[in-house]
């Protein structure tokens, strides 16, 4: 399941317990950790995100809709 995937990843650049509108920021997360964790989540996803795009909502809610986004697409 997507969502497990990604609380992983997200939980090993964070320092608090991730929520889907938890802020990356707010979690301990800073730039370099969120490049980081943007180029690992397009390896396991395949799936394209800008870190502009993350910057604007850096949130476990917003990685899930950018996948469903793709799949829907594809679709």
């Amino acid at each position: 399941m997507d969502s497990k995937k990604i609380i992983t990843l997200w939980t090993k650049y964070t320092l608090l317990s991730p929520s889907l509108e938890v802020d990356f920021f707010e979690s301990g997360g800073d730039s370099l950790s969120a490049i980081n964790m943007i180029v690992e989540f397009q390896k396991m996803f395949g799936v394209e995100i800008s870190l502009e795009n993350f910057m604007r909502n850096p949130s476990i809610n917003f990685l899930l809709k950018t996948i469903e986004n793709v799949y829907i697409k594809v679709e």
